[in-house]
């Protein structure tokens, strides 16, 4: 498996926008130009992706990732981590590398065998806790499941969202609802989640899925490729989350394999309260997206929201005024919606911008986050990171040694590249300023957007 690092790098988007009488055109452009320095999130020998990061209210940077080599109830799983940095990109004494919601370990728990991409949003709702604005996560969970019929186990499957809260976003409460119900209060950081996005009916049948009050069973393999719940084109679940606060309303995008792998895409859920949501829209966009929502008025619109994702070696983005229809381009070999990298030799895993506490951005400055590094063949087979002669992306042969993982580090770069990376076989994720300039053209108003 690959190491992985986070890095911030700078680019510039420009967002331009046409208007005539009766024809809007619109076009996007990115353009890297400098660097900044950089501090960095660096588990030694593993990895960390799908970060979420915001900027508080006292101007910290926090960070929250999904990492590995966390040990709990004697199982290893994917566990989400908690760094925080000063606007100069330093790491905050004591809050570095922090054991943050960790995967329970327990046959009986839906985040058992994972708790991984997380997304946080800060949000209030006058009923609960005396409208006390919290932290609130949302995450993808994963428990243990056994084989049906060898009882061979545990190992992965199918994924929910969960969710928790918290007052300091170290410390989590998990929502059950049966707790919720009977006590009108959230659990502690040991509680067993119940999802607030299930998987549906389809995904349990193909599964076979089964729960004997200590185990949760499911059907692998009967010689077949991809069978039953080993196909996970078909039965990832809900997975991926990004949560946007819009009017104090929770916007909840994420991914859905909906146990048909032609019917998976981006869905979109929203809450008032955090954890009942109401029936999700299948949007027309295909894959996950880490979304946040820029607020300036642009021609008819109050503002847009703008999605990030990786494609191969480079960051890409996807734009929409409602959420629902997204404008992209998923060609690779195509510069269109384009972001970049920080690194020109690395590949990227996920790029997202950083907002503030609602996930909203007004300022003409911007950041992007941006997880970059090598792989192993493994990883380049995973991630179909081949050009188009059928040569290896990113490929370093320090990545396949066994025993190699993931390793992720969260950096802020100065213009001296070598600042940027600690070994070539750690991926980073990357920061980029974005800036946001109105001028008018001809008689018509045009905006500019730079990333940078």
């Amino acid at each position: 498996m690959s190491k992985l690092k986070l890095f911030i790098f700078i680019i510039i988007l420009l967002f331009v926008v046409f208007f005539s009488a009766s024809v809007k055109a619109q076009d996007f452009n990115f353009t890297k130009t400098f660097g900044s320095s950089w501090a960095y999130v660096d588990k030694p020998n593993q990895y960390d992706s799908s970060q979420s990061a915001m900027i508080d209210d006292d101007g910290r940077w926090l960070v929250w990732n999904c990492g590995g080599g966390d040990i709990n109830n004697g199982v290893g799983g994917d566990t989400i981590f908690f760094d925080a940095f000063d606007a100069n990109g330093q790491h905050i004494p004591g809050l570095e590398n922090i054991l943050a919601l960790r995967h329970s370990g327990l046959d009986s728990h839906q985040d058992g065998l994972h708790a991984c991409a997380p997304s946080v949003i800060k949000h209030s709702y006058p009923s609960i806790e005396g409208g006390h604005e919290m932290y609130k996560l949302y995450y993808e969970c994963a428990p243990k499941l056994y084989d049906n019929i060898s009882g061979w186990g545990p190992r992965g499957g199918f994924n929910s969202i969960c969710h928790a809260v918290s007052d300091d976003g170290i410390i989590w409460r998990k929502y059950n609802k049966d707790i919720w119900n009977t006590q009108f209060t959230y659990g502690n950081q040991y509680t067993a989640p119940t999802p607030v996005i299930e998987i549906n009916q389809k995904i349990k049948d193909n599964c076979q899925l089964t729960f004997d009050g200590f185990k949760y069973y499911a059907y692998f393999y009967d010689g077949t490729p991809k069978a039953g719940c080993s196909d996970f084109s078909a039965n990832y679940g809900p997975g991926h989350p990004s949560a946007v606060v819009i009017n104090n309303e929770i916007w909840l995008f994420y991914y859905d394999s909906q146990g048909d792998a032609s019917q998976i895409g981006l869905f979109l859920a929203k809450s008032w309260d955090g954890f009942n949501f109401g029936t999700p829209v299948k949007t027309n966009y295909p894959s996950p997206l880490n979304v946040k929502y820029l607020s300036m008025p642009i021609g008819n619109h109050q503002g847009v929201f703008i999605g990030t994702f990786p494609n191969k070696k480079y960051n890409y983005f996807a734009y929409s005024y409602d959420g629902i229809n997204w404008v992209y381009s998923h060609d690779a070999d195509s510069s269109k919606y384009r972001i970049g990298i920080a690194r020109n030799e690395l590949c990227t895993v996920s790029p997202e911008i950083l907002a503030n506490k609602y996930g909203i951005f007004y300022s003409p400055i911007v950041n992007i986050f941006s997880a970059e590094g090598y792989y192993g063949h493994e990883d380049s087979d995973n991630w179909n990171l081949k050009d188009s002669l059928g040569n290896y992306l990113c490929y370093d042969q320090r990545e396949d040694p066994p025993g190699a993982v993931p390793k992720l580090c969260i950096s802020f770069r100065e213009s001296s590249p070598g600042l940027m990376i600690s070994t070539p076989s750690h991926i980073s994720m990357a920061l980029l300023p974005v800036l946001i300039a109105l001028w008018p053209m001809a008689s018509h108003p045009v905006q500019q957007i730079s990333a940078g």
